[in-house]
């Protein structure tokens, strides 16, 4: 299917995606960032880095990759071998930046290298116990579709972290399927 022809199924992706940002008023798991962990920084060496606690859906597998971010793809899937994935990070948040200008450098890195990337802002997404709320964005270039959540969380020493959790798709039809596991992945963090 061209981009050009997946238009109407990209205007249904933005229905979904502004009824998946109503639907979650009522979030009731908590939240965590693991602290510093043991990552891949680089292939053959080690660091360390803070990583969200986050479950895989029923049907999906876990993984990390490197500098911490936690991969997920279909069972039976390789992670640069789909067409579809989630992955969630965390980083440490610097006292003097805030949540809006952390999304304003997350925007601008979406549409580097990709001319014609549209940004579409959505509505947030409330969470559990008054923490800060999910700010969403979505990103669409000819070649794929991201669903970005961002918050602020922290780990059990109280360090603030900037906390990412993405849907990456490269068809308007993967994008679909996978919003519901995505929605279930922000429903229990």
């Amino acid at each position: 299917m061209s981009f050009r022809s997946a238009l109407s199924a990209k205007r249904f992706i933005l229905f979904t995606a502004a009824l998946l940002a109503i639907s979650f008023d009522a979030m009731t798991a908590s939240a965590e960032v693991s602290g510093n962990g043991p990552v891949t920084c680089r292939p053959g060496s080690s660091c360390t880095a803070p990583i969200p606690i986050i479950a895989a859906p029923d049907g999906w597998v876990q993984g990390r990759l490197n500098y911490g971010i936690t991969a997920l793809v279909r069972n039976g899937e390789r992670f640069g071998e789909t067409k579809v994935f989630m992955m969630a990070q965390a980083r440490p948040k610097p006292a003097e930046r805030s949540l809006a200008d952390d999304m304003a450098m997350e925007q601008k890195g979406a549409t580097i290298g990709e001319p014609g990337t549209r940004i579409i802002h959505l509505p947030k997404l409330q969470r559990a116990d008054g923490k800060e709320p999910f700010h969403l964005f979505l990103s669409e270039t000819p070649q794929s579709i991201r669903l970005h959540a961002e918050t602020i969380d922290t780990d059990r020493l109280g360090n603030a972290y900037f906390v990412y959790i993405w849907l990456l798709a490269d068809t308007p039809e993967e994008f679909n399927a996978t919003l519901p596991h995505y929605e279930a992945i922000l429903r229990t963090y």
